[in-house]
């Protein structure tokens, strides 16, 4: 018994000392206090740059409004009433999708999209910016001569790729 709780205090303690802290301040990205990056905002999103100047990628933030899909539910589930509730037209469909009702309200979905300037690759990932670079860096895509590796830009890609703007109707 006492073996076990030896292990999971060691597994525990390793998990929070391998565990990378992004902080993004001042134009700065700091991985585990050290500086990894920098970025600058523009009107077309925050440009990412290596520490040697070069630009690596652009993160876009978007959103759009998808049709809330309760909306369709609630008006199926309210077909079948008894003959008692559709004479008496106590519950209807517009009562229950009425005003202020939060099945009325269309569902927002915020997202990024990531653009790599050395090569042409361009995603969507419902992801924030420091949860990204954070990916990003734990994935090694960045090179110590501070330069992207397209394989791993590829895979990282391949895990966060949605099509999110395909979804708008």
């Amino acid at each position: 018994m006492k073996n076990k709780l030896v292990l999971i205090l060691f597994l525990f303690a390793f998990g929070v000392t391998n565990a990378q802290k992004v902080k993004m301040k001042k134009g700065k990205v700091y991985v585990d206090k050290k500086e990894y990056l920098t970025y600058k905002k523009t009107d077309k999103g925050d440009v990412f740059s290596s520490l040697e100047g070069k630009v690596l990628f652009i993160l876009t933030k978007k959103s759009i409004e998808i049709e809330n899909p309760a909306v369709k539910n609630a008006g199926e589930t309210n077909t079948i009433k008894s003959d008692i509730e559709a004479k008496l037209n106590r519950t209807t469909q517009s009562d229950n999708l009425g005003r202020g009702n939060k099945l009325t309200k269309k569902k927002e979905i915020k997202y990024l999209v990531v653009k790599y300037f050395t090569f042409n690759l361009e995603y969507e990932t419902t992801l924030k910016k420091s949860k990204f670079v954070k990916a990003f860096y734990k994935a090694k895509v960045l090179n110590i001569a501070g330069v992207i590796d397209q394989g791993k830009a590829n895979k990282l890609a391949a895990k966060m790729r949605k099509d999110i703007s395909g979804k708008k109707k």
